[in-house]
């Protein structure tokens, strides 16, 4: 939508996200060609 922010976005679609979310059983991922980036304190993946 023109003129709106992301910021915006998110704060419409965060709930939306969260009630799908809560509908769905605990799964595991594997995560393929994932790198990190380690810091002082911790990781950017």
């Amino acid at each position: 939508m023109p003129g709106n922010s992301l910021g915006a976005e998110f704060e419409r679609a965060a709930p939306l996200l969260s009630a799908a979310a809560a509908e769905l059983a605990p799964f595991t991922a594997r995560l393929a060609g994932v790198h990190t980036f380690g810091h002082r304190e911790d990781a950017t993946v």
